[in-house]
């Protein structure tokens, strides 16, 4: 009897079973009064799903041919336009033999939970079909647009074009596939300048810059100016991300991965507030953060400490926490790390990022330079940014971590950076892989509440920790050295539902 791996070995593909993570059916029925109206039904993706399934059927598809009839003769005594239409064809009964029976006209369009289009269901042709949203291109329907599937409330909104019948019936079902792990992390510099705005280098030379670093990533953003990316030298390794910083006179802020200028002006001519400012980088499927937000202000730095007040913290996705070196930016960067750690005890899920803004690349030779180190599927954009907007992140200045969260009774189960746990358990596990890092030090566990515990560990090494947790609403770890500089911060694990 041939094995199964002998088949493997000569070429037979053997599907594995993928898991299925959430699964819903939903019955509906819409009267013919309904027509020309929108419904919309949410649904929520989890953490670090790989596809999204949709099957969508209704019935009936069509009117009887005798109702069909009766429509259209009615449509006739009340339409002069179409009655003489009709009557200037050779065979009037020819041509509406062809339009009949009327069908009901049904379709939906669906935004994924970062309000981004991601396609469009078409009768008749999606019709009884499944259809595929995955993170990859060539499983994707037709239609639909893949790439990251971010965890949260998604929606599909129904549009009834035309129901002829005196009802219908839909059935939809929605299922999500997959868990990808996240032991893969891109470090990189998000806060980049060009001799397009006041930096000394072109944005070649910032990228072999970037290339000579060894950095996966690098985000170009000019002061309020977009004219450097068009200078991109796509054959470089280094993935650019497109963005600029706004330079206002209240206050910096980047904008990453949006795809045309956008104007500030606008927040002082009373034509716009800055949520709708940041409506608009979200539009663009772009993400917002501000920058060096405890920066010295005017008159020694202009514009450049962050003073608005009249906007929503949930609609900033990240927060600057680390500028260049620590020590030598003490005051501003305790300043920023208190100001992230106040809004998350707040509720606010915002990602705390490093950068070096970065002007003069030689500035990056000095020591203790910190990345981001993004936690994602692949280095493309998309899912870079994806992982900054869910806070798979972490920040350091030389330590490399793969970090992960169990239950004690379950040590199969892995939660990362930036995962929403909604386990009512209390008793787990904190695994951290430290590498990279040649001195003694002192890691910290660090929960809403406050410091839950502390190791101190003479190299790089493997270290679990048990943790009991009393309703923490977050959990995430600080690497010192022994002496107490900062080394790395982590961005949370979130409890949910305890």
């Amino acid at each position: 009897m041939i094995s199964r791996l002998e088949n493997l070995l000569k070429g037979e593909t053997i599907k594995i079973k993928e898991l299925v993570r959430d699964k819903w059916e939903i019955n509906k029925s819409y009267n013919n009064n309904e027509s020309k109206t929108l419904s919309e039904i949410k649904f929520r993706v989890a953490d670090r799903v790989e596809k999204v399934i949709i099957e969508f059927v209704f019935f009936p598809v069509e009117e009887g041919w005798r109702k069909s009839k009766d429509i259209i003769s009615d449509e006739l005594r009340d339409n002069e336009q179409l009655s003489d239409f009709l009557s200037g064809l050779e065979n009037e009964e020819d041509f509406v033999d062809k339009v009949l029976p009327f069908r009901n006209h049904i379709n939906f369009i669906i935004y994924d939970s970062r309000g981004n289009f991601r396609g469009r269901w078409d009768h008749p042709s999606h019709f009884g079909q499944e259809i595929i949203i995955s993170r990859d291109s060539g499983e994707t329907s037709n239609g639909f647009i893949s790439g990251p599937l971010p965890r949260g409330e998604w929606k599909l909104i129904i549009e009834k074009h035309s129901i002829i019948t005196d009802k219908i019936d839909i059935n939809l079902k929605i299922k999500t596939l997959g868990e990808f792990s996240l032991h893969q992390s891109y470090s990189g510099e998000l806060h980049a300048h060009s001799i397009h705005s006041d930096g000394n280098s072109s944005l070649e030379e910032l990228q072999r810059f970037a290339a000579e670093k060894s950095l996966d990533y690098i985000a170009i953003t000019d002061h309020n100016n977009i004219s450097g990316w068009h200078e991109k030298n796509l054959h470089h390794p280094v993935t650019i991300i497109p963005g600029l910083e706004f330079s206002t006179f209240d206050g910096h802020a980047l904008s990453l991965n949006i795809d045309s200028f956008i104007n500030w002006h606008d927040l002082y001519t009373n034509k716009k507030s800055l949520n709708e400012i940041i409506d608009m980088v979200h539009y663009q499927g772009g993400i917002f953060g501000i920058s060096h937000p405890l920066e010295f202000g005017d008159p020694l730095c202009v514009g450049c400490r962050w003073n608005f007040t009249e906007f929503s913290w949930e609609n900033v996705d990240f927060l600057e926490v680390w500028v260049r070196n620590w020590s030598k930016n003490e005051f501003k960067n305790d300043g920023s790390y208190n100001l992230w750690k106040e809004k998350l005890s707040e509720g606010y899920q915002i990602t705390a990022i490093a950068s070096n803004d970065l002007h003069d690349k030689n500035e990056f030779n000095t020591k203790r330079r910190p990345l981001t180190f993004i936690q994602a599927r692949c280095n493309c954009k998309e899912e870079l940014i994806n992982s900054i907007w869910e806070g798979r992140v972490y920040l350091s200045s030389g330590p490399i971590i793969d970090l992960f969260l169990s239950p004690k009774e379950s040590r199969d189960k892995k939660y990362y950076i930036g995962d929403l746990v909604s386990c009512s358990g209390n008793n787990w596990i904190i695994s951290v892989n430290i590498e990279e890092i040649f001195q003694a030090g002192i890691l910290k566990v660090i929960g809403d509440k406050g410091e839950l515990k502390r190791v101190h560990f003479d190299h790089s090494e493997e270290i679990s920790i048990p943790l009991l947790t009393d309703k923490e609403k977050y959990i995430y770890i600080e690497i010192t050295s022994e002496e107490g500089e900062i080394l790395l911060i982590s961005n949370p694990i979130y409890f949910t539902n305890k």
